[in-house]
């Protein structure tokens, strides 16, 4: 299943541009589904164009998983200064967590694609008023 959350990765960079945090996790009480934490610069502070890059990434999920049977509970755009992207960005690409705790978040199992280090990108962040798009709790 991690295979197919790479592949939207590519697909998300190809249409939208580098992300700098890409994590999918079965965390809090969605033990049986998965969520999707993507930071990049390119997420808007402008509410209307969000919500479009947010309908672009669903309509990529949708078409990357259709022959799967694969549950998604949320996903979530953040810019990198937020404390989500902040939180998890600690961790390297490639690193897998169970049964962890980050943020408040309970993390049953989590996969960090890609993990850019924040602090070596040098493009300024497009959404400086702390606009985003949460994940649900």
């Amino acid at each position: 299943m991690v295979e197919k959350f790479k592949l939207l990765l590519e697909q998300i960079e190809q249409m939208n541009g580098p992300v700098i945090l890409y994590v999918v996790s079965r965390m809090d009480n969605f033990v049986d589904s998965w969520s999707v934490i993507i930071s990049a610069d390119w997420v808007s502070a402008d509410k209307e164009i969000q919500k479009s890059q947010f309908r672009e990434i669903l309509n990529l999920l949708v078409k990357v998983f259709t022959e799967d049977a694969v549950n998604i509970a949320r996903v979530g755009l953040f810019t990198k200064t937020d404390y989500v992207t902040k939180q998890f960005s600690q961790f390297k690409s490639g690193t897998v967590l169970k049964e962890d705790r980050v943020n408040g978040y309970d993390i049953h199992e989590a996969h960090i694609i890609k993990s850019v280090d924040i602090d070596q990108t040098d493009t300024t962040d497009a959404n400086e008023n702390g606009d985003q798009m949460k994940l649900p709790t």
